[in-house]
């Protein structure tokens, strides 16, 4: 290759340079890979929370003691205090699961004041014991109770109008939140 030719190939070398720095911008542009200058992806950091359901009920136990016959017993309206942990607001309903005996054979029966047959009421701070706790199916003690909320509330023993044994009487009461739906 002859002096002259070198020089040529120098020169469209040189001018081959100039035009690929100059047009790499543009090439990235359109869309050519390998000469972009800039990020062509962006990253987006997306947070969900979700709605959640906790309660907590203080005292976890309550004794009456001794029942009369005929003598409603009851704990005040403030005797128990429930409430909300979650994120959300909640219904709060109750539910028996009748009476069974911790001494002895005899069960009273689970429904309104009869000899050997009581039932438990509820009732809310500032109110009444106006609930009836069901045997087997529910009744809703509060409704939408925001999150982290409490809500004070009662228990009534409508006491057996007679007794024919003196098998003490245990229950469970169940107390369930559910998400407060809005209409």
């Amino acid at each position: 290759m002859n002096k002259e030719t070198r020089r040529g190939l120098k020169w469209l070398l040189g001018v081959a340079l100039v035009l690929t720095l100059m047009l790499s911008p543009v090439a990235g542009l359109l869309g050519f890979s390998g000469m972009a200058l800039a990020d062509i992806s962006q990253n987006v950091t997306i947070n969900a929370t979700p709605a959640w359901v906790s309660i907590s009920n203080t005292p976890g136990t309550f004794d009456f003691g001794t029942v009369k016959a005929g003598v409603d017993e009851d704990t005040t309206l403030t005797g128990f205090n429930v409430t909300n942990g979650g994120s959300v607001a909640c219904n709060i309903t109750l539910q028996c699961d009748g009476w069974t005996n911790l001494t002895g054979t005899n069960v009273w029966t689970y429904g309104a004041a009869a000899e050997n047959t009581s039932q438990l009421k509820a009732g809310l701070e500032g109110g009444s014991f106006d609930k009836t706790i069901p045997n087997g199916s529910t009744v809703q003690l509060t409704a939408n109770l925001t999150a982290a909320a409490s809500q004070e509330w009662g228990i009534e023993i409508d006491a057996p109008s007679a007794f024919t044994h003196g098998d003490v009487q245990q229950t469970t009461v169940t107390m369930t939140a559910a998400l407060h739906e809005w209409s």
